[in-house]
């Protein structure tokens, strides 16, 4: 029972702390101060969809380093960019929350988003994300 106590204990501190992170980045906003990075051949470059506990999430990652988010149902949009976290991609919201890039592939792009990943598949953006990306 003990070891029950300490497990829990421990997963409750660890989400307090990634809740904090996302509040430090909030109020500490670096998206004005963190440089757009640009790779014309870089594998994220697309549209990405993940299922998240608010909805249907699409990204599209454009080659020039610009990020539109769009969260259905009708949640709206948001922007971001690509940065460089020293030599590693990552984004940046307009809100100051960020994402790390784990892993890319052809199919897929794993984030890491304040501690937990998300899987974003290529190619199945829904119809309201799909006209929200026209114009962008």
């Amino acid at each position: 029972m003990k070891h029950i106590r300490y497990i829990l204990l421990s997963v409750v501190l660890l989400a307090g702390c990634t809740f904090n992170q996302y509040q430090s980045d909030v109020a500490d906003n670096q998206y004005n101060e963190k440089q757009l990075h640009a790779d014309s051949s870089a594998p994220y470059a697309g549209e990405w969809t993940a299922s998240s506990n608010v909805g249907i999430r699409s990204i599209k990652i454009k080659e020039d380093g610009r990020i539109k988010v769009c969260l259905t149902p009708s949640s709206g949009t948001s922007f971001g960019k690509v940065y460089l976290d020293g030599e590693t991609p990552a984004f940046i919201f307009q809100a100051g929350g960020k994402a790390r890039i784990i892993s890319q592939e052809k199919d897929f792009l794993l984030l890491e988003i304040y501690g937990k990943e998300e899987k974003y598949y290529a190619g199945i953006v829904p119809d309201e994300c799909k006209t929200a990306f026209l114009s962008f």
